[in-house]
């Protein structure tokens, strides 16, 4: 064999006199591609080349070094390619479907191409079984029903698509064994860069539904990473199919990196058995450890659905399962309207229309949502998606039949310790979260969800900033729900517009254990509970003050009517204290910068309101002119007058005029800055304040004329030789 130029010319570090492009570290790249194209001659000529496993099969070579549909293979007793002699290969690096006989194309999905499942398979059997890559070398493949995991599979999918042309009769289009109970559990599986999409999928029959991968009970030790999942229908029948990706019971440190889910009925779907549950596969009734990390969802109906597996009437809500699912970094655009759910109404007539949630959520525990975007642009919910079905229908065998508006909420549903973490929004949606059956994401349960379930607090949105658009409301529920078996906390919702319609829907009046707290871009912070919002009419626009807790509120140990305790109770209306002993104490004191300058205490019995008057800090002028007490309260004399307003009928003073007399009597009114000085009406933030009296600065003037009235009935009763009695 002789390769010419050599290796050692093309790649020389000497200089050559008059080559300008000779030098350590210039070899010139017409030299390489000339070695190149040698080297590859030389290859090719002394290696066969094989369309795929059946045509070696069919054939005879006496090499060692073969290719197979584009596959390096050497010989290799334990390989599992032979020719027609039994001499057997196997792959030197990689494996691909091509080598089995899949059929890959380019350009749009057709449903013309063969299909390819049976070599996919066989491609996938073999790479799990001696450890070695399946590459799908950027190819299309038209793939009917399901393809099995296995262990230690190893798929590098990148620029390929697998077309499903058919619904699996059970489980995933990718997914664990559907019969094998033994077979279910898999480990070790790593796939990248796989792209399924469902678009060649027929028109759903009844009780048709899947996930484009699955990673179902008994999956472990699994990575899915810069995966695409996209078009796929919601299934018929009550199911809850249509999802792009998913996790069932049993599935452990299963990981999604980088993925993406376009055009599905639900983007990610995760489930766990109620109660007490376990099978011939040794199946968990929960999940563990289970990550999806930096998703991608575009145009989905719910991004996430977490529920309780099986029918309803199987459901143990009183021990829901627990997830142990982390979804960490979402990015949403489009997502939480999916009205053409092909709901079964003849067989659940019961079960109402319904909007749809971006995150729907029944019968799950332990889900924790963090870092999540969203976009929902103008006109959404009337788009026409990738099946030219526009909108809201109008009628039909449709879940969201005969609605319109916004998407429905952010969070849908019902849970236990499940929280929403860190998000923005930028669109416009019904309400955050609604605590309703999810029907839309095959919630078919036609009782309330406190009807049975004993515990579902700990439901929780936290951190959400909502930069454009605006939510009718923040809470809404189901009429008739049992406050004593939920909580939901909305916690540092910032808002740069007011709900539209109320911070809380009307079916919330009665509920205490909803807490929300809104902050606003003007800084203004209201916080209560979904009860005391309707029962005091308060919302973000009628709050005046920086801090505003609707209803009650308590310091130190409370307010203990019996004085049993040290504390404070605030309940909207009253403020109540209480010690606990009978010793004088202060409860309020008030300083400024000359120190303590009043205080409120209790003493064994009652009430004193102190003003500091300490002799050691003032310099006394003298005993008070009692003529200039006199000239004041004959100038300033008490009236009776009615108030404008009510009608009241009062006796007292008028403030501008005290003040006219002395200005030690009143203290004048006007429009106030914020700091609380002067200013025009004109000023921002301006407030007028009314004139205003204090009742005991009269005390000093009527202390002095009354102590000169007394010396002067002294001298007249002695004059006339009265004395006292």
């Amino acid at each position: 064999m002789t390769i010419t130029p050599s290796a050692a010319n093309v790649w020389r570090d000497y200089v050559t006199d008059g080559v300008p492009s000779s030098g350590a570290h210039k070899p010139r790249k017409a030299d390489i591609r000339q070695w190149g194209a040698a080297v590859q001659a030389e290859l090719n000529a002394g290696m066969r080349s094989f369309d795929d496993a059946a045509d070696l099969l069919a054939s005879t070579t006496s090499e060692d070094t073969i290719f197979v549909g584009n596959v390096l293979m050497q010989a290799n007793v334990s390989g599992a390619f032979e020719d027609s002699t039994g001499k057997a290969f196997a792959p030197a690096l990689y494996i691909t479907p091509s080598m089995f006989g899949a059929v890959g194309y380019s350009g749009a999905a057709s449903g013309a191409v063969a299909d390819s499942k049976a070599a996919i398979q066989a491609a996938f059997d073999y790479s799990g079984a001696h450890k070695i890559p399946c590459l799908m070398e950027g190819k299309n493949y038209n793939c009917s029903e399901q393809l099995i995991y296995v262990d230690d599979l190893n798929v590098y999918g990148y620029g390929a698509t697998l077309f499903p042309t058919a619904w699996p009769a059970s489980g995933g289009f990718l997914s664990i064994h559907p019969s094998d109970p033994l077979l279910c559990v898999v480990s070790g599986i790593a796939i990248s860069g796989l792209t399924i999409s469902g678009e060649l999928l027929p028109t759903p029959g009844s009780g048709d539904n899947t996930n484009l991968f699955d990673g179902a009970r008994g999956v472990y030790r699994t990575v899915f990473r810069d995966c695409v999942a996209k078009k796929v229908r919601d299934g018929t029948g009550g199911g809850t199919g249509g999802g792009g990706f998913g996790m069932e019971q049993g599935a452990h440190d299963v990981f999604y990196i980088n993925c993406t889910a376009e055009d599905c009925y639900r983007a990610i779907r995760v489930s766990g058995h109620s109660g007490s549950f376990a099978d011939a596969a040794a199946e968990s009734k929960g999940l563990t450890n289970n990550r999806f990390v930096n998703f991608t969802a575009k145009r989905c109906g719910h991004v996430i659905i977490a529920h309780a597996a099986g029918d309803t009437t199987s459901w143990n809500t009183t021990d829901l399962s627990r997830f142990d699912a982390v979804f960490d970094g979402i990015t949403i655009e489009d997502c939480g309207h999916y009205p053409w759910h092909e709901f079964d109404f003849t067989t659940y007539p019961t079960v109402p229309t319904q909007k749809t949630g971006i995150f729907a959520f029944f019968g799950a525990q332990g889900v924790r949502i963090r870092n999540v975007r969203i976009k929902i642009t103008s006109g959404y919910t009337a788009s026409t998606d990738w099946l030219g079905r526009t909108g809201y229908p109008a009628s039909g065998n449709y879940i969201g039949a005969g609605l319109s508006g916004n998407v429905g909420a952010l969070a849908w549903g019902w849970c236990r310790d499940c929280s929403i973490e860190n998000v923005t929004i930028d669109g416009t949606i019904d309400t955050y979260w609604m605590f309703h059956r999810a029907i839309t994401a095959g919630d078919r349960g036609t009782t309330l969800p406190t009807s049975a379930a004993s515990s579902l607090f700990g439901m929780r949105i936290s951190g959400l900033d909502h930069v454009a658009g605006s939510a009718a409301t923040a809470f809404d529920c189901e009429a008739g729900v049992d406050n004593a078996k939920f909580s939901v906390r909305l916690e540092g919702l910032q808002v740069h517009a007011a709900p539209t319609t109320a911070i809380v829907g009307t079916n919330a009046n009665a509920l205490t254990n909803v807490m929300i707290e809104f902050v606003t871009r003007a800084g203004i912070r209201v916080k209560g509970r979904a009860a005391e919002f309707i029962a005091s009419n308060v919302d973000l626009t009628t709050s005046q003050q920086d801090t505003h807790l609707v209803g009650g509120m308590s310091l130190g140990a409370g307010y203990g009517s019996s004085g049993v305790r040290d504390g404070w109770t605030n309940d909207g209306k009253i403020w109540r204290a209480s010690t606990a002993d009978t010793s004088t104490t202060t409860k309020m004191a008030f300083y400024n910068p000359n120190g303590l300058i009043g205080q409120v205490r209790t003493t064994t019995s009652g009430v004193d309101f102190v003003t500091t008057s300490d002799e050691d800090a003032k310099v006394f002028l003298g005993e008070y002119d009692w003529r200039e007490a006199f000239r004041i309260i004959k100038a300033d004399p008490a009236r009776d007058f009615t108030w404008k307003t009510s009608g009241e009928y009062a006796v007292g003073w008028g403030a501008q005029t005290s003040y006219s007399v002395s200005p030690d009597l009143a203290s004048p009114g006007g429009w106030l800055g914020p700091d609380g000085r002067p200013c025009d009406e004109e000023t921002d933030g301006a407030e007028y304040v009314p004139w205003g009296i204090d009742m005991g600065r009269r005390t000093p003037y009527l202390w002095a004329a009354v102590s000169r009235l007394i010396d002067e009935v002294d001298d007249l009763r002695a004059k006339l030789g009265v004395t006292y009695h």
